[in-house]
């Protein structure tokens, strides 16, 4: 029965009229303020000469995210799958559907122009679809969805606690069925679209997701997958794009092999999201390179960017960085996420080499030999611009990562003229097929 009502989450909650949120108390058993025998927080109130002052109440956004109910993994497609909430707090109730929120402490009159304002506070749209997602374009929908996938529902989710981490696929299910009309699969956890109708051997598959903090494994899962650590991701660019160059088999368990597009085309009788039990093991064919490390502190740098630049977060993180050679007398310095934090860097980790067509932009798989395969330890963003950049808090899909480029003494240099010939680093790569697990 658990299986499968788990299979139908998203038409349990899409199809509910209302669905209630208990963002109140430590466990199930707390209740809902106001209901029966648990009361709600008084508001603090003082009168001073006849005149009496109250406390606001802070937004139900804030009393919402800091509710055990926001820190739980199963809670998170509950509320992004609905139409609409209804918010129980320790103060009050409030409403919100995917236009708009009201707060019963909040004498507002609902206008039609209301109707069509966006929700009163930004942190709520991290709970909901966004307007272009439910209503855009048709013929961007399916792009839309991607991104919405990629940017918000997973790392937002990931962020979050699970009881079993056993349960870490099965309590995002109702985010992945809910995309299978837009054709986006799953295999693991990590989105697959295909990119060419007419070409089944052209997809994405997103496999270029980073930890901003270091993570714990999660077995049985795989290292490649986000599913196989416990810690919040980002979802980075470039994806790994399939081509004449790239591209991905499974292992079977008979040892067989065989492209993940087929895979995928023969489960095609199954319901999409179920993929969740097939072959942990990816024979990734791409560029190869071998990448040393150094840990830099950049003080120097944050001091000389300024204040306005701290201010808005953009500042260049002490710790471990890819050092990958430019040219002579030029080199790269980009941050290397880090999967584990006992993953040992001095004879430095092979690298496998996701690429975009324009050859700007690159995510770097850094791997480390298990047994008879490898496993996946941390990720390096590349990003070639023309300029030392710092980075922004909070790194995401869109944001660009830390780039530093110093010279042959290693001191940092402001701008740099980069050409478009290949860099020093990538032209020592080789093209192999790594089998990671």
């Amino acid at each position: 029965m658990k299986r499968a009502q788990v299979a139908q989450m998203n038409q349990i909650y899409s199809r509910a009229y209302l669905t209630l949120v208990a963002a109140a108390g430590s466990d199930a058993s707390y209740g809902l303020p106001g209901i029966r025998s648990r009361p709600r927080r008084p508001l603090q109130r003082v009168v001073l000469n006849n005149i009496a002052i109250i406390r606001m109440l802070p937004h139900t956004s804030a009393q919402t995210f800091r509710s055990t109910w926001a820190s739980r993994g199963w809670t998170y497609q509950e509320c992004f799958l609905s139409t609409r909430r209804l918010i129980f707090t320790e103060h009050e109730v409030s409403y919100l559907c995917n236009t708009m929120d009201h707060a019963e402490t909040v004498n507002k009159p609902l206008s039609n122009s209301r109707l069509r304002e966006r929700v009163s506070d930004a942190k709520f749209l991290e709970l909901i679809p966004s307007q272009d997602s439910l209503n855009g374009v048709s013929g961007k929908l399916k792009e839309l969805r991607w991104n919405q996938l990629k940017q918000k529902q997973l790392p937002n989710y990931t962020k979050r606690q699970l009881s079993k981490t056993s349960d870490t696929i099965d309590a995002a299910r109702g985010l992945f069925h809910a995309l299978e009309n837009s054709k986006i699969r799953h295999f693991y956890g990590i989105p697959f679209r295909q990119i060419d109708a007419r070409n089944r051997s052209r997809y994405i598959f997103s496999l270029a997701w980073h930890h901003q903090e270091v993570a714990k494994r999660n077995l049985p899962f795989p290292s490649w997958s986000w599913a196989g650590w416990v810690g919040g991701i980002q979802m980075s660019e470039p994806d790994f794009c399939s081509s004449d160059d790239q591209e991905i088999e499974i292992e079977k368990e008979d040892g067989s092999t065989m492209p993940l597009q087929d895979w995928f085309c023969g489960q095609e009788q199954s319901p999409i999201s179920e993929i969740r039990n097939g072959p942990q093991v990816l024979g990734i064919s791409a560029m190869t390179v071998w990448v040393n490390f150094a840990r830099r502190s950049w003080t120097g740098l944050n001091e000389k960017s300024g204040v306005q630049s701290q201010i808005v977060g953009m500042t260049f993180a002490s710790g471990d960085y890819a050092v990958l050679p430019i040219r002579e007398g030029l080199t790269a310095w980009c941050y290397a996420y880090m999967d584990w934090d006992n993953v040992p860097l001095e004879a430095g980790l092979l690298g496998l080499v996701l690429q975009t067509k324009q050859q700007k932009r690159y995510s770097i798989l850094l791997l480390r030999k298990s047994g008879d395969h490898h496993e996946r330890v941390g990720l390096v963003r590349v990003h070639s611009w023309n300029s030392t950049r710092a980075a922004t808090d909070g790194d995401s899909e869109n944001s660009d990562p830390a780039i530093i480029y110093t010279d042959t003494e290693g001191t940092p240099l402001d701008n740099v003229a980069i050409s478009d010939e290949r860099p020093l680093w990538l032209q020592e790569a080789v093209k192999r097929t790594i089998w990671i697990s």
